[in-house]
């Protein structure tokens, strides 16, 4: 899932750190600090094993 770091890359966001608080990545939603009705998370998780 390296595009999840295409903010990082593309220096909307200056740290690894700062991706969970970026609106338009998913990685916070996926870490459980942001909640977004869109992101299915448990069905995501699933793919790849247990929470």
């Amino acid at each position: 899932m390296n595009f999840r770091l295409n903010p990082l890359r593309a220096k909307l966001v200056v740290s690894m750190g700062e991706l969970d608080r970026f609106e338009f990545c998913g990685h916070g939603i996926i870490l459980g600090k942001q909640q977004k009705d869109w992101q299915e998370v448990d069905k995501l998780l699933g793919m790849f094993g247990k929470r």
